[in-house]
């Protein structure tokens, strides 16, 4: 009798561990189906802007990786409405419990941009000459403003990695930086020596409850930081064991450490 106790104990511990295993591969869908449900739900200002991004993640949620060219207007609108919605799902991930912790490093120039504004009716102050009257962008800036701080509460880590080069006296609403800094100790502040263009951009890593990582990247200039001609902006999806995601991870960790700044050290 005591045997088959023994027998059924382990059966259902047996049971136990692959339920957990499969709760887990969920969780691991979960975030790849936010951002197609976010897709969908998405506020676009035309079906031909929404079936842009629906394409742009197609191909990376496929592929891992994928080069966007054009001109900066033609970038940031789908580039960064792209990393709108990511932040928002990722922010949702870890609202409902799909992710277990998130750091997110926003390598720029200055500051990141929606963490300088102070609230949503100061947002065209932020906006370059050459992108007034650009709603979409005016619109995703101050979406980001609010997602990002949404992050915040949420208790992700925050890295803002900028160059120590520039006066901080002439960044506009530094101070309003500097603020959050002291309401949220999740909001590193990192200035830095050294960030070369090919570095300029924003990377997310997510770990869910069973372990796995996943990482997003992007590659792209900042809103005030606005270049001429043609470009060519990257985006990186995907588990940091995949190659494509593991060979811009190096780079972006190798970049960090250089700094003192180790980004795994803050997934829990």
């Amino acid at each position: 009798m005591q045997k088959i106790s023994k027998i059924i104990y382990s059966i259902l511990i047996l049971f136990s561990l692959i339920f957990q295993i499969n709760l887990g591969n969920a969780e691991i869908a979960s975030l790849e189906s936010k951002i197609s449900k976010s897709i969908e739900t998405y506020s676009f200002l035309s079906n031909k802007e929404k079936k842009k991004v629906e394409r742009l993640w197609k191909k990376l949620n496929s592929r891992g990786y994928v080069a966007i060219e054009g001109k900066d207007s033609e970038l940031r609108q789908l580039a960064v409405t792209f990393q709108e919605i990511m932040e928002s799902s990722i922010a949702e991930s870890l609202e409902n419990g799909a992710a277990l912790s998130v750091v997110g490093i926003i390598h720029t120039p200055t500051p990141p941009t929606p963490l300088r504004v102070k609230d949503l009716s100061s947002i065209e102050d932020f906006i370059p000459e050459h992108n007034r009257g650009d709603s979409q962008v005016i619109k995703t800036l101050g979406n980001r403003h609010i997602i990002l701080l949404k992050l915040l509460k949420l208790k992700a880590t925050l890295i803002a990695a900028y160059s120590k080069d520039i006066s901080t006296s002439k960044i506009p609403g530094y101070n309003n930086f500097l603020s959050l800094t002291k309401s949220y100790t999740n909001l590193i502040d990192k200035p830095i020596k050294h960030l070369t263009p090919d570095l300029s951009g924003a990377t997310y890593l997510i770990k869910d409850n069973s372990g796995n990582i996943k990482a997003f990247s992007l590659h792209s200039t900042q809103i005030n930081k606005q270049l001429v001609g043609e470009q060519k902006w990257k985006i990186w999806f995907g588990d940091i064991k995949n190659k494509k995601i593991a060979k811009r991870m190096v780079k972006i960790d190798s970049f960090l450490k250089a700094e003192d700044v180790d980004i795994y050290q803050y997934l829990n």
